[in-house]
C-alpha cells in the first residue's frame, strides 16, 4: 500500500510504526524475555478450567487462540534464536517469514497443533493438552538452550490441577449436556 497524503499525525505515526514492524528484524532472543513468555503461558492456561467450569467453551478458544501466539513464538525463538517480541510481526506481510520458518522446520506438525478443531469440547480439551504439550517441549529445549530454570514447578502445578478438574467437572459436564 502506498499512501500519497495523510492529514494527521496519529495516522502518521501508525503508519511509520506498521512500516517499522514490517521491515524490522528480530533481535537475538533474551533468556529473561523467553522465561517470562513460558511462564506466563502456564498462568494464562490454567484458567481454562474456570472458563469451562463455567461452560462457556467459545471464550476458550480466545485463550487458545493465545496460546497458540505464544507458541509460534516460541517456536521461531527455538529454530532461528532470535525472538520478534510481543509486538511481533501481523498481518500477512509480517508473518510471512515467521511462518515459512517454521513450516520448513516442523513440516505438518506444527500445523496439526495450530490448526486443531475446536468444534466441541473434547477438540477443545485435545488442543489444550497438545498446546501444552508442545509448550512444555520447546520451552525445556530453550531452557537448556539459553541457560535459565524452566518454571516447572508451575507447570506441574497447572497439570495435577488440570487432571482433577478433568476427573469430575469435565464429566459431570458431559453428562449434563446428553
Amino acid at each position: 500500500m502506498i499512501v500519497l497524503g495523510r492529514r494527521s499525525e496519529s495516522l502518521a505515526q501508525e503508519l511509520d510504526r506498521e512500516k517499522q514492524q514490517m521491515t524490522s528484524k528480530p533481535n537475538s532472543a533474551a533468556k529473561e524475555v523467553v522465561k517470562e513468555l513460558i511462564t506466563n503461558f502456564w498462568m494464562n492456561t490454567h484458567k481454562h478450567r474456570k472458563v469451562l467450569h463455567r461452560q462457556l467453551d467459545m471464550l476458550t478458544t480466545v485463550g487458545i487462540g493465545a496460546e497458540k501466539s505464544m507458541l509460534i513464538q516460541l517456536w521461531y525463538v527455538f529454530i532461528t534464536g532470535n525472538d520478534y517480541g510481543n509486538e511481533g510481526p501481523q498481518g500477512i506481510h509480517g508473518l510471512t517469514e515467521v511462518v515459512q520458518t517454521i513450516q520448513q522446520s516442523m513440516r505438518s506438525r506444527a500445523l496439526e497443533i495450530i490448526g486443531a478443531s475446536l468444534v466441541d469440547r473434547s477438540n477443545i480439551c485435545r488442543s489444550i493438552e497438545a498446546i501444552r504439550d508442545e509448550v512444555s517441549r520447546v520451552g525445556k529445549a530453550l531452557a537448556e538452550k539459553l541457560k535459565f530454570d524452566y518454571p516447572t514447578a508451575l507447570e506441574e502445578t497447572v497439570r495435577r490441577s488440570w487432571l482433577e478438574f478433568s476427573a469430575t467437572h469435565l464429566e459431570l459436564i458431559k453428562r449434563r449436556a446428553k
